[in-house]
């Protein structure tokens, strides 16, 4: 009998841990050094009802690309001296350029302090004055809170005043299943934001654009990053559907061909640098190196069709200092943060 109502404890223990409402935690926040790899969708998809013992069912979604995403610190970084209030970057290489996000944690909150971008066609940095706020610790099953922020930036010789409201509400709670794997237990943070854009060219008053989103994360309880995002967005600046999910490998392709196991040594680094590329990932390669400016410093293409390659970069004329490597075989992208001493 004893045995027996052990059994049932155990059980019901073991249920609550897997159902439990999650609450997200600043224990549990992205902290420099990590990396979030994730896959990018623009299938619309329904973000289903709010309310408690949800069920979401994503596994069909294709991918239409992937990427990874890197916590680093501000220092080092080219804006960092346009967001002194950060204390954490978040770095990733999409379709717009290399993007910085700026934002300032706290046991209590995480503030975004805005973003500043390298692309072909210019650098843009948009500095909040008024941050928005983006999560409050800890946050869970209908915890809710509203703020207002604002910015203002220059893009293509206009400059663009951006005031808005944001209002995020943790409305769900269940379980998600995403391409990858089936999560119980996840919380799901709406933010709901609306923004209006005045555009000046000088003194002379151009124009107003509104625009709103909704955009829905699903958290786990032990996982700083949301293992599903969707983003529904409208307004006279745009109006898309876009998503993203977490991956568990490093990244996926198409065809069996991943961007796995790539090892990058030594790092730091001094006069060489080795990157080691197994057999599971043939194809043809572009191996770069690039500074904080954007700037590719080395670039090297590569036929991997054997095993074990191994491609050596000479780190002759390179000032110490961090970088960036990137190795792309046309379909994903690796990137990996090395340090020149």
């Amino acid at each position: 009998m004893k045995r027996f109502l052990s059994i049932i404890v155990m059980s019901w223990l073991f249920t609550g841990m897997t159902y439990a409402q999650p609450s997200i935690t600043y224990d549990h926040a992205p902290k420099i050094g990590d990396v979030y790899h994730e896959a990018f969708f623009s299938t619309p998809v329904d973000p289903g009802p709010g309310g408690a013992n949800q069920t979401w069912n994503y596994g069909d979604v294709p991918a239409d690309s992937t990427g990874q995403m890197e916590m680093i610190s501000p220092s080092g970084t080219p804006f960092e001296n346009s967001f002194p209030e950060a204390n954490i970057v978040s770095y990733i290489v999409n379709g717009y350029g290399q993007v910085y996000g700026y934002g300032n944690l706290s046991s209590a909150e995480f503030l975004s302090w805005g973003s500043g971008v390298i692309a072909d066609t210019g650098n843009v940095i948009m500095h909040y004055i008024d941050p928005e706020k983006q999560m409050a610790f800890p946050f869970s099953y209908q915890d809710s809170f509203t703020d207002d922020f604002y910015s203002s930036f220059e893009a293509m010789g206009m400059t663009i005043h951006r005031r808005g409201t944001s209002t995020v509400t943790a409305d769900a709670w269940g379980s998600i299943t995403t391409p990858e794997t089936t999560y119980n237990s996840v919380l799901r943070v709406k933010n709901e934001t609306n923004s209006v854009d005045s555009v000046w060219m000088g003194n002379i008053f151009i124009l107003t654009m509104t625009s709103g989103s909704e955009d829905y994360s699903w958290y786990t309880g032990d996982y700083g990053f949301p293992v599903f995002t969707l983003t529904i967005s409208g307004g006279e600046r745009s109006s898309d559907t876009i998503g993203s999910y977490k991956t568990l490998a490093q990244s996926i392709g198409e065809n069996g061909n991943n961007l796995q196991n790539i090892q990058v040594y030594p790092n730091p680094a001094t006069d060489e640098l080795f990157v080691s590329i197994p057999s599971s990932n043939e194809g043809d390669f572009n191996i770069s190196l690039i500074d904080l400016t954007g700037k590719e410093l080395i670039r090297k293409n590569s036929d991997f069709n054997i095993q074990n390659n191994v491609v050596q970069l000479n780190l002759n004329g390179i000032s110490p200092g961090m970088y960036f490597l990137r190795i792309n075989n046309g379909q994903n992208t690796f990137t990996k943060k090395v340090i020149v001493e």
